[in-house]
This record gives C-alpha cells, sequence and structure tokens, in this order.
C-alpha cells in the first residue's frame, strides 16, 4: 500500500525483510520492522518507508497480564528436580525487572544446593551485573562467566545465558554480550529449580518482577532467543524443558507450560503484579 503524508512517500510492503526489531504496544506499528530507504537513487525525492511484519512470532502479548513480585523475605518460586530439568546443555532466559542492587548475590534461576550446582543465573553484588555459573561433572569444579554489560533497575530487561558443551554465551535484551570458549562437563544435581532464590550460598533477596521464565535442554542461536524473546511460546518448541509464563494471575502455582509439567509452587508471599514486559 501507498501513501503521501507531510511530504513524505510511504509504501507498507509484506513478506520481506530484515531479523524482527520488537517494539513495545503502544508504539506506532508495534512488532513490525521500520526501515527507512534514501529513494533518490530510483530517481524519486521522497523517503520510503517500509513496514515489514515480524511474522516469525508464535504468539501475542495481549495475553500477557501477569508477571511474579518478589518483595519479601526469601520469596521464591521452587520447582520439584526432574530428569528433564538436569542439563549438560542449556539455555536459561527470563525477563526480570530489577528494583535494587545488593550488596550480595542476587539469584534468579538457580539449580543448586551447598554442595553441587547444576546451572544458576545471578545479579552480582553491587552491580547489575549477570553472572552465569554451573559445577563440572565432579560438582566441585566451578565454570563461570560474568557479563561486559549491565541491565537496567527498574526496566523489564531479558536475559538469556547459552553453553553448548564447548561455548558460553550470554545476551541482554536479544544481544550477544560476550562468548567464551570452555570445554566441560556438567554436574548433574538432582537439586530443585528455584526461581528468585537459590540454596546454594549465601544470598540476598531478589527484590523485583520476572516473567517468561523458559530454560531448553539446547544451546539456542541468538537469532531463535532474539526472534522470541518478545512472544509467548506454544510450549511446544523443540528442546524446551521448562517454560513458566508466570502469567497465572492468583493462586500459588506457576505452571510449566511446556510439555514436562514441572510446575512450581509460589513460596514466602511471592505475588503477582500486573506490570508485564508489553503490558
Amino acid at each position: 500500500m501507498v501513501n503521501e503524508s507531510g511530504g513524505n512517500l510511504y509504501v507498507n510492503i509484506e513478506g520481506f525483510g530484515p531479523s524482527p526489531t520488537y517494539v513495545p504496544k503502544g508504539i506506532p506499528y508495534a512488532n513490525e520492522t521500520v526501515v527507512d530507504i534514501n529513494a533518490s537513487s530510483f530517481g524519486v525525492n521522497r523517503r520510503i518507508r517500509t513496514y515489514v511484519p515480524n511474522v516469525e512470532t508464535a504468539n501475542s502479548w495481549d495475553n500477557n497480564t501477569h508477571s511474579a513480585d518478589f518483595n519479601t523475605a526469601n520469596a521464591n518460586i521452587s520447582i520439584p528436580d526432574s530428569l528433564s530439568l538436569r542439563l549438560s546443555k542449556f539455555t536459561v532466559e527470563a525477563w526480570v525487572y530489577p528494583r535494587s542492587t545488593s550488596s550480595s548475590w542476587q539469584p534468579l534461576v538457580t539449580k543448586e544446593n551447598s554442595g553441587s550446582r547444576n546451572y544458576g543465573l545471578y545479579i552480582i553484588p553491587n552491580t547489575t551485573k549477570i553472572h552465569f555459573s554451573f559445577q563440572a561433572a565432579d560438582c566441585t569444579t566451578w565454570r563461570s562467566y560474568d557479563s561486559k554489560g549491565s541491565i537496567l533497575l527498574n526496566s523489564w530487561n531479558h536475559i538469556a545465558m547459552t553453553y553448548d558443551g564447548s561455548v558460553f554465551a550470554l545476551y541482554i535484551n536479544g544481544s550477544l554480550d560476550n562468548s567464551i570458549n570452555l570445554v566441560s562437563t556438567v554436574c548433574n544435581a538432582a537439586n530443585p529449580v528455584i526461581i528468585g532464590h537459590g540454596s546454594g550460598g549465601t544470598y540476598s533477596d531478589f527484590n523485583g518482577l520476572m516473567d517468561e521464565v523458559r530454560i531448553w535442554n539446547i544451546a539456542r542461536s541468538g537469532i531463535q532467543i532474539s526472534t522470541a524473546m518478545g512472544s509467548q511460546l506454544t510450549g511446544t518448541e523443540t528442546g524446551l524443558v521448562g517454560y513458566w509464563r508466570l502469567n497465572d494471575g492468583d493462586g500459588v502455582v506457576a505452571v510449566d507450560s511446556s510439555a514436562y509439567g514441572n510446575n512450581g509452587t509460589l513460596l514466602n508471599g511471592v505475588s503477582w503484579s500486573d506490570n508485564t514486559p508489553f503490558p
């Protein structure tokens, strides 16, 4: 469709374009990629703007009406151990909204106890940088990575960490923060997954909101992460072993929308909020 307004020629083109860039609802042409083209090379003294639909999105964010609020002592969501959550390759991702820094580690998603860690995602003390770590198969030798970039306080941030057996990679808001080469086995820890707290050390309470927590038994690519982070999943995606939309809105059960039924229990005052990444 072509229209002219304010001296500018606008051409809406469907069916092609670069990788999607997600725009929060409420902004014109949300969930479309905006491409400005200098048309002088075509002999046209106009600016051509294309709006390319992001057809990769799985589901609308219109159904994302709640998130989990961690604002009391020891607040957490506990998910029982299962074989499906004991991983040697993985992607751990979530939307997080931290309200404050802390002098201690703030756990986001962990699978650990005081003696072993399968995987753990944390905010580093006195910063808003991200730490990810696990132990090798001896459940003693540490493997860890700290982000170069930081996340924002009082804002929604998407974090994803991947490991494929040889490469660590961290993504913040869909962009690669850094990656390192690291060949290792992984501790097969029979511990619960805990969202918003940890059980393997001295931690502070995470003070903030979380939404769309996902655990995969594969290392997702950067394109897969950036494409899917702005949409809800169907729950049947390859490699998805835990998917807590945290959209339940009432009760004390965090339903796992993957095929594995790893439901969690809200403990110690976790509540529901209507503040979501894309309200």
